[in-house]
C-alpha cells in the first residue's frame, strides 16, 4: 500500500473536503493503480481487508460518491441505476472516454466486469473518440455490453463439448 499519494491528487481530494485517512489513501491507491480496472465494493472492501484497512460498506460506499463527485472514479451502474451492486472505475486524467465492457445473461441478469479489455478495442474506442471530437462532441464514455446465456442458464446440451445430435 502507498502511504502517500502524489501532491496534485491529495490537493484535489483535499479540496473536495476528503480527509486523507489511511483507508482513503490506500481506497485510492488501489482504485488509481494501473492497469486501471472495474471495482465492485465488496472486491475493494475486500482487497483494503488484505492490507489490514477495516472499512464498514456504509464508509467504503460514501468515500466512493465522494471520489464519483470529485471526478476522480466512474460510477458504473447496470440496468437498473438505482441497484447498490455497482462498479467504479479510475478515470482522474485520462484523455480518452473510460471503456467499461461487461457481459450480462440475458436469462438471469448476471453481469460479468470484463476488466482487461484487448488493446485492439481500446485503440477502436480512442478512434472513435478522435472522429466524434472531430466533429465538435466531447465523448465521456464507452460502455460496450454482450449479452448471452451463462453456463447456469445455458441448456446441457449446449455446454462446451457437448456433442449435438445429429439429424438422420
Amino acid at each position: 500500500m502507498t502511504d502517500s499519494l502524489p501532491t496534485p491528487l491529495a490537493d484535489r481530494l483535499r479540496a473536495h473536503g476528503l480527509r486523507l485517512s489511511r483507508a482513503t489513501r490506500a481506497a485510492v491507491a488501489l482504485l488509481a493503480q494501473p492497469p486501471r480496472r472495474v471495482w465492485r465494493h465488496a472486491t475493494l472492501q475486500q482487497a483494503l481487508g488484505t492490507q489490514g484497512i477495516a472499512v464498514d460498506r456504509v464508509t467504503l460506499y460514501r468515500l466512493l460518491e465522494r471520489l464519483h463527485a470529485a471526478g476522480l472514479v466512474r460510477c458504473l451502474a447496470g440496468d437498473d441505476p438505482q441497484q447498490r451492486a455497482r462498479a467504479w472505475v479510475w478515470c482522474d486524467g485520462d484523455p480518452h472516454p473510460a471503456l467499461h465492457a461487461v457481459w450480462a445473461c440475458d436469462a438471469c441478469h448476471r453481469r460479468l466486469d470484463l476488466d482487461e479489455l484487448p488493446e485492439a478495442l481500446q485503440q477502436a474506442a480512442h478512434l472513435w473518440q478522435a472522429q466524434l471530437e472531430a466533429l465538435g462532441h466531447q465523448g465521456a464514455r464507452l460502455d460496450l455490453a454482450w449479452h448471452g446465456i451463462c453456463r447456469d442458464c445455458a441448456p446441457s446440451d449446449s455446454a462446451p463439448g457437448a456433442t449435438r445430435p445429429t439429424a438422420p
